[in-house]
Parts: C-alpha cells; sequence; structure tokens
C-alpha cells in the first residue's frame, strides 16, 4: 500500500473513534450510558483518547522544552507526562462512577 492510503486509513479510523468517544460522552452526560458493558466502553474510549491527546501534546511540549531549556527540563516533562498518563483512567473511572450513581439516585 502507499504511505497516503495508510495515512489516510488511519485518519479515517482516529476521526471514527473521535466522534464515538463524543457521542458516548453526549449519551453519558444525557444518563443513556447504563449498564457494566456500556460503563466499561465508554471508560475505555474516554481514557484511550485522552492518553492518546496527551501523547501528541507532550511530544511537543517535551521537545520545545529539551530545546529550549536543556534535557532537565524535558526529563520532568517527561516525568510530568507519566504521571497525567497514569492518572487519566483513574480520573474517568470516578467520572463515570460518578455519573452512573447519580443517574441511579435520580431514578431512585
Amino acid at each position: 500500500m502507499r504511505d497516503d492510503m495508510v495515512l489516510a486509513i488511519l485518519a479515517a479510523g482516529l476521526v471514527g473513534f473521535i466522534v464515538m468517544v463524543v457521542w458516548l460522552v453526549y449519551e453519558l452526560r444525557k444518563g443513556n450510558v447504563e449498564g457494566a458493558p456500556a460503563l466499561f466502553g465508554t471508560w475505555v474510549a474516554l481514557s484511550l483518547l485522552t492518553v492518546l491527546f496527551i501523547l501528541v501534546a507532550a511530544f511537543v511540549i517535551d521537545n520545545a522544552l529539551f530545546m529550549f531549556f536543556g534535557s532537565v527540563a524535558a526529563g520532568i516533562g517527561l516525568i510530568a507526562t507519566a504521571v497525567a498518563i497514569f492518572l487519566t483512567p483513574i480520573f474517568w473511572a470516578f467520572v463515570i462512577r460518578h455519573r452512573a450513581r447519580r443517574k441511579g439516585a435520580e431514578a431512585s
């Protein structure tokens, strides 16, 4: 396959994934996401998309830190990136759990 075709397929997949995540967030905010599989799928999708954006931003920021301030600043940026990636699934788990409990309390 040609490189531009591979890039187009990857871009289409990324756009589809982003649309799915936006739809899941919308449904979660409306309270339409019910059941453990739906909540788990929402958690996985949101965590993966957030980590993807963190990695892209970290690439740009860490390179800028390295160019302007040196390797120590870039190392600190990498540590901050690792912490952010570690905390992302935990953050989304708390948000989704809070929404699910609030929805359950409203239904009762």
